[in-house]
């Protein structure tokens, strides 16, 4: 029976040591790490730039006909770029989110009121947004999300990402929104100057190396033997 409970031990401590260990990272987005490019044209006249910093940032379109000088639309979009955090060539991503405060929805068209996109390839994303880093890949289409926090999952483009060895993740939101007199589609959420920035958590697991795998099994041994011999004393 002895012999039965040191085999049991043993087995149990091997089972664990060979267990994943899960870490969890969280890189919030700074004041630099997101702006938003408008775009006012109508008339002739084209005028665009960068928003000045705002707690509140997200997309916005409208247009209007003015008998003066025609049709005008106005939009915005947001870039955003979040830091990678150093993960080690052992870990495994799991999962990985990019959380951010919603604090409006107007749906303009049926469709939605706008859609996020990942860059597939921003080696040179240095983590400043107003490098209008745009995104090709397709991550979420904002329709029916309610105020509030919202996790987003990023967790193919982020694998991708660490796998181009960049530096920073690169994602925008972009307006929907078309044609005269055009209803207002908006979306709104926390900016990086807010004290509710967005944030990319990212979830790995870990096998341990063989070196702690071998401390543990040898640390178990003893405390088996060790019993067995109290019990003897």
């Amino acid at each position: 029976m002895k012999k039965i409970s040191i085999v049991l031990v043993m087995l149990f401590i091997l089972v664990s040591t060979c267990s994943a260990f899960a870490a969890e990272y969280i890189s919030t987005v700074n004041a630099a790490g997101d702006a938003v490019w408008y775009q006012d044209s109508g008339g002739g006249s084209n005028y665009k730039g960068w928003n000045p910093q705002s707690e509140n940032i997200g997309t916005y379109y409208y247009s209007y006909y003015s008998s003066g000088s025609g049709t005008w639309t106005y939009n915005e979009t947001t870039y955003l770029q979040v830091a990678l955090p150093g993960i080690s060539a052992s870990e495994t991503i799991s999962s990985a989110a990019l959380w951010i405060n919603m604090t409006g929805l107007t749906k303009g068209l049926p469709s939605g009121a706008a859609n996020m996109y990942h860059a597939a390839n921003a080696v040179s994303a240095n983590g400043i947004a107003t490098q209008k880093i745009a995104g090709s890949e397709f991550v979420l289409n904002f329709k029916d999300q309610s105020t509030g926090l919202l996790g987003i999952d990023v967790t193919n483009f982020i694998v991708s990402d660490y796998t181009n060895s960049q530096a920073f993740a690169a994602f925008n939101f972009n307006f929907k929104g078309y044609g005269t007199d055009g209803p207002l589609s908006a979306m709104s959420f926390k900016s990086g100057s807010s004290t509710l920035a967005p944030y990319l958590k990212i979830t790995t697991t870990a096998a341990p190396e063989p070196a702690s795998m071998v401390l543990f099994s040898i640390g178990g041994v003893a405390l088996a033997f060790a019993r067995k011999r109290k019990k003897k004393a």
